[in-house]
């Protein structure tokens, strides 16, 4: 199946690319160009309009995306280009050609006020720029496309690309000392493993019948469980054999951020488990396999 696969030089995109470039026939898109990318600026109508009809995908997956929250705040108008207009652009030339589409979200469109899990059915309402920007995406998906997917992730990590995870490496291994918010709640999530449960969805979908049930729409995928900022630098601190005396706790609002974080954001896969079947591993779990990794590749 041709695949376009943008943002395919970032931490998520990298991931995807190598677990389904064996059966997928993969067009890798970048704004840059490198890494054996085609460059396109999804911003731009005209270039996505060339880029469509040029490759012609059965599948769109789109990751592509400004992901720095403060960055967001303060620069909305980038943040609208980048994560809402592009995402526009995408979904209505895919539509003319009726390609099916992925778009990948976040779980900043929820303003945090709950304290479970949240899952699909809940009403998004993001508290900052960067989760505004990535729900209006959402809405042109649901809008122009008829075969869609839009999944919410939270807080990625992985080896492709600097992310909080790998900083935090690196910072406790070089003696600093780390201070970070005790009361905001998320999701770590592999992006190694959330490739590889994306290619189980769709090899689920493959199954079904041409009439059978409808399953598009919006699907929360992430690793299992929930924590703190500070409970996962300490847990990567375990991992690595590194006294936690260095890490402090503290408020998230006794942090200078340009933009507001939801306090609690952590997401439910409850749904994506039980249409695919497919479990998926807890956050420590996979973050231990990471980090052993992520040694050997040091």
């Amino acid at each position: 199946m041709k695949t376009l696969l943008t943002g395919a030089t970032g931490l998520l995109g990298q991931a995807i690319w190598k677990v389904f470039k064996d059966e997928y026939e993969i067009v890798p898109v970048s704004l840059s160009g490198g890494k054996d990318t085609i460059r396109c600026d999804l911003v731009q109508e005209e270039e996505v309009a060339r880029l469509i009809d040029k490759y012609h995908p059965s599948l769109v997956i789109h990751t592509a995306a400004i992901t720095d929250v403060d960055l967001c705040e303060r620069e909305p108008a980038f943040a609208h280009q980048v994560n809402t207009i592009a995402t526009r652009n995408l979904t209505w030339y895919s539509s003319q050609i009726h390609s099916a589409f992925i778009y990948i979200s976040t779980d900043y469109v929820f303003d945090g006020e709950k304290r479970s899990l949240y899952v699909e059915e809940d009403c998004p309402q993001p508290v900052n720029v960067y989760g505004i920007s990535k729900l209006g995406g959402e809405n042109y998906v649901s809008y122009f496309m008829e075969e869609y997917f839009i999944f919410r992730t939270s807080f990625l990590f992985g080896r492709y690309k600097q992310n909080f995870v790998t900083s935090c490496v690196e910072r406790l291994t070089s003696g600093e000392e780390l201070v970070v918010a005790h009361d905001q709640i998320i999701t770590p999530t592999y992006v190694d493993d959330f490739a590889q449960a994306l290619k189980e969805f769709l090899k689920k979908v493959r199954t079904l019948p041409q009439r059978g049930e409808t399953v598009y729409g919006i699907y929360h995928l992430v690793n299992q469980g929930k924590c703190s900022r500070y409970e996962l630098v300490v847990e990567i601190a375990r991992i690595l054999g590194i006294d936690t005396d260095v890490i402090t706790g503290v408020n998230l609002d006794q942090i200078s951020k340009d933009a507001e974080r939801p306090l609690f954001s952590a997401l439910s896969p409850h749904k994506f488990q039980k249409f695919t079947g497919f479990i998926i591993r807890d956050w420590k779990e996979a973050l231990k396999e990471f980090l052993s990794q992520y040694a050997k590749k040091g």
